[in-house]
């Protein structure tokens, strides 16, 4: 069986298990939504600033929103990792031809189900409320796939912890920490309009505020090719270092058994 067919395979239990469980599903889109509701109430009038890069606060902030929901749905997707490796179901894998990159690949797949999900309803939410993609038709189909992608990355990670604790509790310990990554970054102001230096420059050589650039480009100005270049070589980089280094985990947790 070659590595496209393993990973079918395992992706299609992943999707189906995704779909068997709405009730991790909903709240990662509800919460997002809650949220990007309450902020956007609190901090409209943001957009009144001079310079504000955005004709609402609402543009502004909606590409995080997305990244927040696929936030959830990362962490999700570590954990369900988790849960195989704790019940046996991963090293039993393991112990057959399939490949690793498959056992990891397949199992995140569910992530971008989720990501597509939400972006999907958080973006016609925001349309809904008044929102505008600069970018077009073309745009609002990047950003999907773009939070698609994010998802991915976030559930990289989320496979990275998951190999090397094998353990649910501990993989979904790790939210609070994710979240903090999200707020020190443009997540709720222009990196510009940060006054404070150490958090401009955290926020700066923060991944997660390239992801969210490269989104808010599409939604406020429209085609900014440097910005979606630098969104798409965090999320390279980022989902490079959760599979390599969740497959070396899974290496040594095999040698250990």
């Amino acid at each position: 069986m070659n590595l496209l067919h393993q990973v079918a395979t395992l992706a299609r239990r992943s999707v189906l298990n995704t779909l068997r469980q709405p009730a991790s599903l909903v709240p990662a889109i509800v919460f997002p939504l809650m949220f990007m509701a309450v902020t956007t109430a609190g901090a409209g009038r943001a957009a009144l600033i001079p310079g504000f890069p955005a004709k609402s606060y609402l543009d502004f902030y909606l590409a995080g929103a997305l990244v927040n929901g696929t936030l959830l749905g990362g962490i999700s997707a570590g954990t369900a990792l988790a849960v195989d490796i704790e019940q046996g179901f991963v090293r039993r894998l393991l112990l057959t031809p399939m490949q690793r990159p498959a056992v990891l690949i397949g199992h995140v797949s569910g992530a971008m189900l989720v990501g597509f999900i939400q972006g999907t309803v958080i973006l016609a939410a925001g349309l809904i409320a008044g929102a505008r993609v600069r970018a077009g038709i073309g745009g609002a189909v990047l950003v999907v796939a773009f939070a698609m992608l994010v998802s991915l990355t976030f559930a990289s990670i989320g496979a990275l912890i998951a190999a090397r604790t094998g353990s649910s509790e501990a993989t979904q310990s790790v939210f609070p920490l994710f979240f903090i990554v999200m707020i020190f970054s443009s997540y709720f102001m222009p990196r510009s309009f940060i006054g404070v230096h150490w958090f401009r420059a955290i926020a700066t050589y923060n991944p997660v505020t390239y992801m969210i650039e490269a989104m808010r480009s599409l939604i406020t100005h429209g085609w900014d090719v440097r910005a979606l270049g630098l969104g798409f070589a965090a999320i390279l980089g980022l989902a490079s270092l959760g599979f390599l280094g969740a497959a070396s985990s899974l290496r040594t947790r095999l040698a250990r058994t």
